[in-house]
C-alpha cells in the first residue's frame, strides 16, 4: 500500500516546522473529530429537511492507512526540493513514528451533532499531520455510509447493490464499494473493491452489449451461452414486454432475473411481474436501477421488486457529499506536562474543550441521543460508546481488510437495531 503521508494540506507542515523551533511540536495534545450539525438536504420530492442521524464510515480504513503513514526518502526529497519545510523539519519527519493513542466510535456506529467520533492523543506534531487524511476519509466514507443506511432502511428486506463506481473518482469508488460491505449490501459492481475487501462482485451486461447484436434475441442468446440462465438480463433497451417474451422463450421461463433501468419504475415493475408470471416465470426476479435514492425506493415499496441497484445518489451521499467533520485540538499540556482542556471561542464555530467520550441511555432497548463526559469525570451508568482503537500506534483489534469490514458490518447491524425507530423514518 502506498503511503498517504503527503495527503496533507501544506499548513500542517508549516505549523509543525514552526512548532519545532520552540519545542511545541513535542507537546502532548488531544485532537478530536466531530460535526456541529447533521446535513440539511434539499430534494425535489421532499424539499428541505435535516437528517436525524449519521453513520460512521471509514474509521478502520483510516487506521489501515495510518499504519502505512511514513515519510520515504522520495517524499522527503520532494519536501526539501520545494522548500516546503526546513532541513530541521525534514530530519524530524524522517524519524517520525505515529505512536499515538486513539479512541472513538466503532465503524458502523450512529453519530449525532458533537459526537466525539475520534480522539487522537499524541504530540502536537503527530496530531497535526494527520488532519487532512483523517478528515478526507471520515467525511467521505461517513457521507456514503449515512446515505447508504437510509437506502437500506427504505429498501426494507429487499437486496441492495452498489453500482456507483462510474459516478465518482476511482479512489472514492473503492471507498464506496467498501462501505457497501459495511452496510451489508448484497454486492458491488467494483471488482477491485470486491477483491480488496472480500465482497461479492455483481454485474452482467449494459445496453451497449444488447445494441452490439443484430437484435435482442441474439444478445440474450449470447449472454445465455456465456453466463447460463441464472443471471440478470437487461430488458429495457427497446421494448420491455417484447424483451420479456423473447427471454422467456429462450430460457423456458427459467431466467434468473431481469433488470429495468428506465421509465416509470413502479408501473414497469408491475407490468413485468404480471407478464413473467403469465409465462410461468414466477421465480424470475426483478432488479430495478436508475438514479435511485431512499425516497424513490420508499415510493417503490408496494411494487413487485426483488432488489435495487444504487449508484449516483449512494456514492455521492444522497445530497450530502460530506459530513462537515472538523478536527480540533481539545487538550494541550501545560508546563508541568498535565493535559488541560482548550477550545476556540470563535462566533458560531466554538469548539467543546476537553477529551470527551459519549454514553447512551437505552429506553426500552432503544436510544435516540447521547451524553458527553470528559474522560476524567466519574463514569455514568449508560453504555460507553467510545472504544480504544490504538494504543501507542498499535491496533487493539484486526481492523484491516475483509475482517475489518465484517467487524464494522456486525456493529452496524447491532447499533441500527437499537436506534429509536422514529429516527429511521425518512
Amino acid at each position: 500500500m502506498m503511503s498517504k503521508a503527503l495527503y496533507t494540506d501544506k499548513y500542517e507542515f508549516t505549523m509543525v516546522d514552526a512548532a519545532l523551533k520552540d519545542g511545541t511540536a513535542y507537546r502532548p495534545s488531544v485532537f478530536s473529530v466531530f460535526t456541529r450539525s447533521l446535513p440539511t438536504v434539499v430534494t425535489e420530492e421532499n424539499g428541505r429537511y435535516q437528517r436525524r442521524y449519521g453513520i460512521v464510515g471509514g474509521t478502520f480504513r483510516f487506521l489501515e492507512l495510518l499504519s502505512q503513514f511514513r515519510y520515504s526518502d522520495e517524499l522527503l526529497s520532494y519536501l526539501s526540493f520545494t522548500k516546503t519545510v526546513s532541513s530541521e523539519c525534514i530530519k524530524f519527519l524522517s524519524d517520525l513514528y505515529f505512536d499515538v493513542d486513539i479512541d472513538g466510535y466503532w465503524e458502523g456506529d450512529v453519530f449525532f451533532p458533537y459526537s466525539p467520533i475520534l480522539n487522537v492523543k499524541g504530540t502536537f506534531a503527530q496530531c497535526t499531520l494527520l488532519e487532512t487524511l483523517l478528515l478526507s476519509v471520515l467525511n467521505y466514507d461517513s457521507a456514503v455510509a449515512s446515505s447508504g443506511s437510509r437506502i437500506k432502511v427504505a429498501a426494507q428486506k429487499r437486496e441492495v447493490f452498489d453500482m456507483g463506481a462510474r459516478r465518482v473518482n476511482e479512489d472514492a469508488a473503492l471507498a464506496a464499494g467498501r462501505i457497501s460491505g459495511v452496510l451489508g449490501f448484497s454486492g458491488t459492481s467494483n471488482v477491485e473493491a470486491a477483491r480488496i475487501w472480500g465482497l461479492k462482485s455483481i454485474g452482467t451486461v449494459a445496453h451497449s452489449f444488447v445494441l452490439s447484436y443484430l437484435d435482442e434475441r441474439a444478445a440474450f442468446q449470447a449472454q445465455i451461452s456465456a453466463m447460463g440462465l441464472n443471471t440478470t438480463f437487461l430488458v429495457d433497451t427497446y421494448d420491455i414486454a417484447n424483451a420479456i417474451r423473447i427471454l422467456c422463450e429462450l430460457t423456458n421461463s427459467q431466467a434468473g432475473a431481469i433488470r429495468i433501468d428506465s421509465g416509470n419504475l413502479n408501473e414497469e415493475a408491475i407490468k413485468a411481474r404480471n407478464l413473467l408470471d403469465s409465462f410461468g416465470a414466477e421465480r424470475t426476479k426483478i432488479v430495478i436501477s436508475g438514479d435511485l435514492d431512499e425516497y424513490r425506493i420508499q415510493k417503490l415499496q408496494t411494487a413487485p421488486i426483488d432488489s435495487y441497484g444504487v449508484g449516483t445518489r449512494f456514492a455521492t451521499g444522497s445530497g450530502a457529499p460530506a459530513c462537515n467533520f472538523v478536527y480540533k485540538i481539545t487538550e494541550s499540556a501545560d508546563r508541568s506536562g498535565q493535559l488541560i482542556p482548550v477550545g476556540k471561542q470563535s462566533w458560531n464555530k466554538a469548539t467543546p474543550p476537553g477529551h470527551r467520550v459519549a454514553y447512551r441511555n437505552l429506553v426500552n432497548g432503544y436510544f435516540d441521543s447521547e451524553m458527553f463526559e470528559h474522560v476524567q469525570a466519574e463514569p455514568v451508568h449508560e453504555a460507553l460508546v467510545n472504544r480504544t482503537l490504538l494504543v501507542k500506534g498499535e491496533p487493539t483489534h484486526n481492523f484491516y481488510g475483509p475482517i475489518g469490514v465484517e467487524l464494522a458490518n456486525q456493529h452496524y447491524q447491532q447499533t441500527v437495531n437499537m436506534l429509536n425507530p422514529e429516527l429511521l423514518k425518512l
